[in-house]
């Protein structure tokens, strides 16, 4: 499929981007968009029927001919894929595959899980069965993150070529050919993972004929580019069980007389909704059809041309949901196809950034929630305070929706700790309309570190010093600018400038910093303060540092965020932290990573290490492997350690999802065994459907608790000595040390499901610190417990 509309696509679905916004969506086949009318909003329909596969079911005619002519190039008969077995990179259980929708002669682009293929030993293969005689191009295409991606590609044993992601950082996709093969019969796909590592939402295989006129179009060799290309075989390796994912759209009955020419709809609400279906006939068709839509049917008397049938359907919930629309004549179902239609909810719950009060020293829960313009005089709130698990509502307050906006505040002093659920429910004329449910956790407050003037920070060893004394660091960045985060346990924040007036603004973040107890990295990598190519105006950082390099606020110079995944290089990078530096040697200078290929590539321009932790949890601690080996191997005790943890989600659920406190928590104890001491939470505020800390009320109530735990143990984190790590099973990751006296024993589980864990430590018993009270029995040199998924626990040994 050539041309930029097929790229659109392809890169749509990739990044979930929602159909209105991609190639010229419009009614009919192609998806239908109807402007609100009756007060619950806009609709979208989008359409994905069988063989017409396509990014969020959108698809131009033109398209939809030209993949038409592809199919009857392609050869009759269908192949068979199996997977036969593989091994991920430090994966336990097995490989296990996901292979996704896909025909003979065209796949549908839909996200899968994060694959994790390289390293030592890991590989994948396949079995392809039938192949026609060929030959054929084979070529390997993905989805990176900006990461370092090499594989090997075997073909019956035999090393066809090698692919790598040419251009990391860059772009997503990545597509290059391998080799030539040849068929026919049976044969195996081996894909073995080189020095380098993938992760990529999924990898491609495909075989192209080589038939005239196959050739690339352009240097870049895009699978995209060529003139009319028939792939024979894709196959999508994701990790997940493995299965054959249905298709989207439905089946039509070989010869069918009749097809659905295009669905549409007027405004969608909750309650009943006209569907209208479009039918083209062919000569000989039945004249009478019956059209259901969902559990509703109506009867069609079809002319020789086209028609149209309205049904009722009765929609009972807001939000994405299948739509089934079915063609039958005496009885005999003609075709059908299922559709995506997303209903808007008739009242946007909108919760400002850091509208409930969970960090302030007297806990409220306050939430504004805005209901759209057309009800809002209609509705009323009523909200309920429960404790997690029980009946028994604690609190209440119900408020009007006059003036389009319904704020309420349930305050929380004097409640225990633990988990409590607020219910806000939306009614209209004493009829509900849309509920919204959200946890969050109390705790105690977390003791507050004194704030007091920086005069200098340094690496020295493994930590960093903050006027001589070692400091354990807890940033938040995208922070409010009021004491709601020193009270939530974080001691450093991001100030970034904005445009713009950019040093103005870091201005306001560091006399906010002074103001409420913190203290502020500088963010110096704003678009003005580079060249074009990528390079650092130097004048420019040069005016930031001497404006702030006395402010008694100021941790360091956040120099640049990734640039590993920016093209830029690694001397430029260093040419501008020797000018930090040599302005102000009384400051750190830090610069992040997301490439652990390029995880060495840095060190000149960073003080502080770190990178983006950022797994959950499509990989798990698979994601970390490569980093802590590479910290723990170059690293480790020769400068201080960070990592920024995953507290946002991108795009949508499916993609990269909000971890859940306990996957939080064991990260952050994770990279301490391995001696990591500082740790950013990335807060950013993306629009919805991505997410961040600052909206998850239940994330952002726990981050006081980890916090807190973080400060308690802060003198063991910090001591010099290393952990001693133990064996303690699959999944398990294992650590003892001794501080001032006593030792400890932390233990934390990468396993997605509950496991029982066996540690080999000296003792009698190990108390249980944080979150559980309790004491656990040493029975011959080794303790037993049993942690839930993702579970972490911190030992007294005795």
């Amino acid at each position: 499929m050539g041309g930029a509309l097929s790229r659109t696509l392809r890169r749509a679905a990739a990044v979930g981007l929602p159909p209105e916004e991609v190639a010229g969506a419009r009614s009919g086949s192609e998806g239908a968009t109807r402007p609100g009318a009756n007060g619950v909003g806009t609709g979208v329909l989008t359409c994905a029927r069988r063989g017409i596969l396509s990014a969020e079911g959108i698809m131009s005619r033109a398209l939809v001919a030209a993949l038409l002519l592809w199919a009857s190039c392609a050869c009759a008969a269908p192949h068979e894929y199996r997977y036969i077995e593989g091994e991920r990179y430090s994966a336990t259980e097995g490989s296990g595959l996901r292979l996704e929708g896909f025909t003979s002669w065209m796949a549908h682009p839909s996200h899968g899980e994060v694959m994790v293929l390289g390293g030592p030993g890991s590989w994948l293969e396949y079995e392809v069965k039938d192949l026609g005689s060929g030959p054929y191009h084979l070529f390997v295409r993905g989805l990176a993150w900006a990461s370092g991606c090499e594989v090997e590609v075997y073909w019956d044993g035999e090393l066809v070529g090698r692919t790598s992601y040419p251009k990391p950082g860059t772009a997503l996709k990545w597509s290059n050919e391998v080799g030539t093969i040849s068929g026919p019969g049976d044969h195996r796909l081996r894909l073995v993972g080189a020095p380098g590592i993938i992760q990529a939402p999924y990898l491609d295989v495909i075989l192209l004929t080589t038939q005239e006129g196959l050739q690339p179009s352009d240097a870049d060799r895009d699978f995209e580019s060529f003139t009319t290309p028939l792939p024979l075989l894709q196959l999508k390796t994701a990790t997940g069980e493995l299965s054959v994912m249905p298709e989207p759209g439905g089946e039509t009955a070989e010869g069918a007389p009749c097809e659905i020419a295009g669905l549409s709809a007027g405004p969608l609400g909750i309650g009943a909704n006209e569907v209208t279906v479009g039918l083209r006939a062919s000569d000989g068709a039945p004249r009478r059809l019956t059209v259901q839509v969902g559990e509703q049917r109506a009867e069609a008397s079809v002319p020789p041309e086209e028609s149209e049938v309205t049904v009722l359907w009765q929609v009972e919930r807001p939000g994405a949901q299948p739509l089934t629309a079915s063609v039958s004549a005496d009885g005999r179902e003609l075709l059908s196809g299922c559709y995506t239609v997303t209903v808007p909810d008739p009242v946007r719950v909108a919760l400002d950034e850091y509208a409930y009060e969970l960090g302030a020293p007297v806990a409220t829960w306050t939430a504004t929630y805005t209901a759209r313009p057309e009800v809002a005089a209609a509705c009323v709130a009523d909200v309920e305070l429960r404790a997690s698990g029980a009946d028994v509502v604690l609190a209440r307050h119900t408020a009007p929706g006059a003036g389009g906006a319904v704020t309420q505040a349930l305050p929380l002093a004097g409640l225990p700790g633990g988990r409590y659920v607020v219910t806000t429910q939306f009614t209209r004329d004493g009829r509900p309309m849309v509920e919204d449910r959200r946890e969050f956790i109390l705790f105690d407050p977390v003791p507050l570190e004194v704030w007091e003037p920086i005069q200098r920070t340094e690496a020295r060893g493994d930590v960093i010093l903050v006027n001589g004394n070692p400091f354990l660091g807890k940033l938040l960045f995208h922070a409010p600018a009021d004491e709601k985060t020193r009270h939530q346990g974080f001691n450093l924040v991001q100030c970034y400038g904005g445009d713009p007036n950019p040093l103005d603004s870091i201005q306001r973040h560091l006399d906010a910093c002074e103001e409420h107890g913190v203290w502020g990295t500088v963010a110096l990598f704003n678009n003005q303060y580079f060249r074009p190519g990528r390079e650092f105006d130097l004048e420019h950082l040069r005016e930031a540092v001497l404006r702030f390099r006395e402010h008694p606020a100021v941790f360091g110079w956040d120099l640049v965020d990734e640039p590993d995944g920016a093209e830029m290089l690694p001397e430029a990078v260093a040419e501008a932290a020797r000018l930090l530096r040599e302005l102000d040697p009384n400051h750190i200078v830090w610069v992040n990573l997301c490439r652990v290929d390029q995880g060495l590539d840095w060190l000149e321009s960073q003080d502080l290490w770190s990178y983006d932790a950022y797994p959950f949890p499509v990989q798990g601690f698979a994601g970390y492997a490569p980093w802590l080996k590479l910290s723990d191997e170059h690293l480790r005790g020769k400068r201080p350690l960070g990592t920024c943890l995953q507290t946002w989600q991108w795009t949508d659920e499916s993609a990269l999802p909000m971890p859940t406190p306990d996957q939080l928590r064991a990260s952050a104890w994770l990279h301490i065994l391995h001696g990591y001491k500082w740790f950013g939470y990335y807060s950013y505020y993306d629009p919805e459907p991505s997410g961040c800390l600052a909206r998850n009320p239940l994330l952002w109530s726990y981050c006081r608790a980890l916090n807190a735990q973080l400060r308690a143990m802060e003198g063991l984190i910090l001591a010099p000595e290393p952990f001693e790590l133990l064996d303690a099973g699959p999944d398990m990751t294992a650590g003892v040390k001794a501080h001032e006296g006593q030792r400890y024993l932390i233990v934390v589980s990468g396993a997605r499901e509950p496991a029982h864990v066996r540690v080999p430590v000296e003792g009698q018993a190990a108390r249980v610190l944080f979150e559980r009270e309790g004491e656990v029995e040493i029975e011959g040199g080794v303790l037993e417990d049993d942690l839930g998924a993702y579970g972490t626990r911190v030992y007294e040994v005795q």
